[in-house]
């Protein structure tokens, strides 16, 4: 495929349709099984996550972030706030328009806009993390990744639970154990999966509809989680670049006491 073959075919998937039509016919990964990829030898450090940056007093005073994260509980403010930003921003994982990891440009560009302006996995963790920050949750966008497929989520503290849970702001998911109910961090869903378990899926929305929940499950979910990595820090410092090679790695490794 030339370069201009695959501008036109990005320029199709800016309509809904087509890219629903996309994702309906990705073939499901079967037969093969499901291996953890090896451990990343450089750990991040989680205290740089959650540091205050000036876009987040911008998001709070732009958002009703506030207003939408209302609850009893800190899962209560989480889902709450999922809904509102599932809500008004639309899911695109062919999005055309490249712009930095700054989530205040993204919400600019993709707020209460039209499927025209759908923002990918990577800016919808981004920016999900973001505004769990400014609200004063700790959070982090982690990346999935196999030699298939890729997908970016949230890691959440919930500090009634105790413990970290992850939450996909591109389907308005997330997922619990079948026995107790336990939400599921990212590192449990992997090692259910990894164990031959399905977990149990909540929430879930392709932009408003039930389609394609098999191929969310096989090619969003359990085969990019072979291996799961994170930035190093939550700072400005290459957010704002559009040139690839110049944005925010996720190559990071989770430590284990924020799993």
């Amino acid at each position: 495929m030339n370069q201009i073959t695959f501008l036109i075919s990005l320029l199709k998937m800016k309509k809904w349709d087509n890219y629903l039509r996309f994702v309906q016919e990705q073939k499901l990964i079967d037969g093969q099984p499901f291996i953890i990829g090896e451990e990343k030898a450089e750990y991040a450090d989680p205290q740089r996550w959650f540091t205050h940056i000036k876009s987040y007093e911008f998001l709070l005073r732009t958002y009703p972030l506030k207003a939408a994260a209302k609850g009893d509980s800190d899962f209560e403010r989480v889902v709450n706030l999922l809904d509102w930003f599932c809500e008004n921003t639309f899911y695109n994982g062919m999005q055309l328009s490249f712009f930095p990891d700054d989530s205040v440009k993204v919400l600019k560009y993709s707020y209460k806009k039209p499927f025209s302006h759908a923002i990918n996995c990577r800016h919808k963790a981004i920016a999900f993390s973001d505004c769990l920050i400014a609200l004063g949750f700790q959070s982090y966008p982690v990346c999935l990744m196999s030699a298939e497929d890729c997908h970016f989520m949230s890691q959440v503290y919930l500090n009634e639970l105790g413990k970290w849970c992850v939450f996909d702001p591109s389907f308005h998911t997330y997922f619990t154990d079948d026995d107790s109910g336990n939400t599921l961090s990212v590192f449990e869903l992997q090692t259910m999966l990894a164990d031959g378990k399905q977990p149990v899926m909540h929430g879930y929305s392709f932009n408003g509809t039930q389609e394609c929940r098999d191929v969310y499950m096989n090619r969003f979910v359990k085969q990019p989680l072979a291996n799961i990595t994170t930035w190093d820090d939550n700072s400005d410092d290459r957010r704002n670049s559009c040139i690839w090679k110049k944005r925010k790695k996720f190559e990071a490794g989770v430590p284990i006491g924020y799993r």
